[in-house]
């Protein structure tokens, strides 16, 4: 509606100016202009700080310029005049003099205005970090999966006999639409001794994820999260909570925002810490950028503006961003009931007492962020209570309080308070905890009291120049005489242009003291070689060693390392060769010393069945993808631009790495595709759930390429653009080949007698043609085929 008045507003001021002199420029040859002080409702061409803003009516008061109420809007300057209007022919028109900075250059030859504003006139921009939608999961297809790390390793010693030990650990996982099911177990067998055979089940877990709510379900094995005065407690029951990591790329740590001002329309490009990280474009005005997954902690932020003109802005920000804060309003939980997981990794099921426990974080802004938690359980209870805030100069504060009662001890309490943070080339941490001897927490041995007093200070300075220099210290006191404390310092220089020089110093004293001192070289040479060299001192013993390393590249499936020096005070030395494969990694390791050799050959992998497939492959640690391309052997599939597989005789492809909840993009290299395939696109976008299979079909319809020639009634060739379809059971397939000169034709996907139909203005004919023997990928020449009844 306003741009309608717009228009009919301007259009009578253009058709009063070009026959009232009064309204409008005179014509030439016209009386005199009229004064100064008389209005003049004028169409002009208005420029807005350099931005073309198109044709406005503007009134032309005593000197001044007045614009419609539609135009302060447009031009998004920050306000309307509440005072000094004048009407004029039923529109209301505010002095643009009210506005911040405001300056015209007015064009009478060429009926155009050059405004001119400062940015602080202009309606702030805010300009919103991308965050990827989420992404719509594919089916998943029912799989079987292991993994498996199994080792056979043989030592002999100078003094005693020799032994040989196989070694197993295993993974057995069922993925379907319900959830993930597995299974963990580790297996030991000393093959001299039939009694030292142990077989022990690690963990058994059901996980099921709900990604548009963010819920986590857990059903048997499972560890409690970790909280400000709680680590994480192995148990089995059951766990259900929030997942943030259900939805990669949405970060739930607060945005730090940056502002600055661009005079014109801008390109505004973020660089952190030497990084750049987003470019965006902003109008005239004030602006602020939302900025996301940035570094954890304290970073330089730089923001450069540059205008069309190419004027360059430059702004030094400091930006401070951790993932102990949320934004404002987001909120963690999870709750966990069941037993106490005990001996882990001796006995398969050995659980203790029953307990429910919970925590709970909430944002109550983008600076702070307060956690709550506890537990109960039948012998007693904890509750506990944090704050985690951004302070001054681009730190985080934590402060934690918990206390306990235990039917044994009594009661407890212990404490927490936390700073760290640091800018431009150094960081720092300080951190202190204590507890009373009766406080007891989750998992706490009833015998062993926690320490009175751990208190820790770290700090580092990068790009000094002798590199970067670490210095830490630490104490911990008992509630008894036990007390230990530590300081230490590490350097890490740069040697010429590709060697690093390590060196560290540790001392500790109190109810364990002593010394060590390490130097270590690394030069990395051509070809992925490197030769290391290192040195340490402890208790007046030294070690040193000589290596020389060349891991296996992706262009290479071999690598090999061999170490030299002396260890405990005796000669030794190592050699080694790694295989890596499709469908795992196998390693050979020998090393001697003066009391023993050992031998040790050592393969990982895994295995898959799924959707009628059986595959052999590395481990499976994430999702995976079925590829299938029937009929097409040796495609390459690329995943995410990178060469990721190839196909089978089956036309079948296993991408095992794949991430899950985001769209993961497979793609066929056309270069590999015969030329006679037909193909709709050959990319193709698929989502996975967490460590689950997804099917990605490319159908792709195989055959011959025929070029045809083809001719009407009159004997000669069909007019180019005419159309050809292939006819199947009397319908087209959809897919239409187009006539070039000659009457020549090119149809792909043909099979060995193929019936086709030609159209040419509004008229058709059929008829069927037969390629003679050849190999597939030939492409056979056949005509002149007649077209009959069709006419020219």
């Amino acid at each position: 509606m306003r741009s309608w008045a717009r228009a009919v507003s301007l259009g009578l001021v253009l058709l009063a100016a070009a026959g009232n002199p009064a309204l409008g420029w005179a014509k030439a040859g016209s009386a005199e202009p009229p004064a100064a002080d008389e209005d003049r409702l004028l169409a002009l061409d208005v420029t807005v700080n350099g931005a073309g803003a198109g044709m406005w009516p503007l009134l032309r008061r005593a000197g001044g310029l007045y614009a419609p109420a539609e135009a302060f809007e447009q031009w998004r300057l920050a306000h309307v005049p509440a005072t000094g209007a004048v009407a004029r022919r039923g529109d209301m028109y505010w002095p643009l003099s009210s506005v911040q900075g405001f300056g015209y250059e007015m064009d009478e030859a060429t009926q155009s205005v050059r405004l001119h504003f400062l940015p602080e006139a202009f309606v702030p921009t805010r300009v919103a970090a991308a965050s990827a939608p989420a992404a719509k999961l594919s089916p998943v297809e029912p799989s079987l999966f292991v993994n498996y790390d199994a080792s056979l390793a043989a030592a002999r010693y100078r003094n005693a006999a020799s032994t040989r030990e196989f070694g197993l650990l295993s993974e057995i996982g069922v993925s379907t639409a319900l959830g993930v099911l597995t299974s963990t177990h580790v297996l030991r067998s000393a093959l001299d001794d039939q009694d030292l055979r142990t077989a022990t089940r690690l963990d058994t877990t059901f996980v099921r994820h709900s990604p548009a709510a963010r819920r986590l379900l857990k059903l048997g094995d499972a560890v409690t999260p970790v909280a400000m005065l709680a680590g994480g407690i192995g148990f089995a029951g059951v766990q259900w909570g929030t997942d943030d990591a259900l939805r990669p790329g949405r970060s739930s740590q607060p945005m730090p925002l940056l502002s600055g001002y661009a005079v014109a329309p801008s390109t505004v490009e973020l660089w952190v810490n030497d990084v750049l990280r987003q470019v965006s474009t902003v109008p005239t005005g004030p602006f602020t950028l939302e900025t996301q997954g940035q570094p954890a902690g304290a970073s330089d932020a730089r923001v450069v503006v540059r205008d069309a003109l190419g004027r360059q802005t430059v702004l030094d920000l400091p930006l401070f961003s951790h993932p102990d804060l949320l934004s404002a309003g987001r909120a963690q939980w999870s709750l966990s009931a069941g037993a106490l997981r005990r001996g882990f990794g001796e006995a398969s099921w050995d659980y203790g007492e029953s307990f429910v426990s919970g925590r709970w974080r909430q944002g109550m802004s983008d600076r702070h962020t307060v956690e709550l938690g506890g537990h109960g359980a039948r012998d007693g209870a904890s509750l506990q209570a944090g704050l985690s805030s951004e302070l001054p100069f681009q730190a985080l504060g934590t402060v934690a309080l918990a206390a306990s009662r235990h039917m044994s001890v009594g009661a407890g309490a212990a404490w927490s308070l936390g700073v760290q943070g640091g800018a431009g080339r150094q960081v720092y941490a300080l951190q202190a905890e204590g507890a009373t001897a009766s406080y007891r927490g989750l998992g706490y041995e009833i015998q062993a009291a926690p320490s009175r007093l751990q208190a820790s200070a770290n700090w580092s300075m990068s790009q000094l120049p002798v590199g970067t220099l670490t210095l830490g210290a630490s104490r911990i006191l008992g509630h008894d005489s036990r007390q230990l404390s530590a300081i230490s310092a590490g350097l890490s220089a740069r040697v010429g242009n590709r060697a690093v020089l390590n060196l560290t110093l540790l001392r500790a004293s109190g109810s364990a003291s002593g010394s060590s001192l390490g130097v270590h070289l690394l030069v990395p040479l051509d070809g992925g070689l490197s030769v290391s060299a290192g040195s340490s001192t402890r208790s007046g013993r030294t070690d040193a060693h000589v290596a020389v390393t060349s891991p296996p590249a992706a262009d290479s499936r071999w690598g090999w390392r061999a170490l030299a020096g002396r260890r405990a005070g005796r000669p030794h030395s190592e050699l080694g060769a790694y295989l890596q494969a499709e469908a795992g990694v196998g390693s050979l390791d020998l090393s001697s010393s003066a009391l023993q050799t050992t031998a040790r050959l050592g393969w990982q992998g895994g295995m898959l069945l799924v959707g009628g497939h059986a595959f052999a492959t590395r481990r499976l640690e994430q999702s995976f993808a079925i590829v299938e391309v029937p009929g097409h052997a040796g495609l390459d599939i690329r995943l995410a631009g990178s060469p990721s597989a190839r196909t089978d005789a089956d036309g079948v492809a296993l991408l095992p790495r794949v991430l899950p909840f985001q769209d993961s993009r497979v793609r066929l290299d056309a270069n590999s595709l015969p030329l006679s395939a037909e193909i709709e696109s050959i990319e193709q976008v698929a989502a996975a759930p967490w460590r689950s299979g997804v099917r990605v079909v490319f159908p792709v319809r195989g055959g011959r390429g025929a070029l045809l020639r083809v001719v009407l009634d009159d004997g000669l060739a069909v007019p180019a653009g005419a159309t050809v379809e292939r006819i199947v059971e009397g319908r087209s397939e959809g897919v239409v080949f187009y006539t070039a000169r000659r009457g020549e034709v090119f149809v792909t996907g043909m099979q060995r007698s193929e019936r086709l139909r030609l159209t040419w203005r509004a008229q058709s004919c059929e008829f069927t043609v037969e390629l003679p023997p050849a190999a597939d990928d030939d492409i056979s020449r056949v005509g002149p085929v007649a077209c009959e009844g069709v006419a020219r």
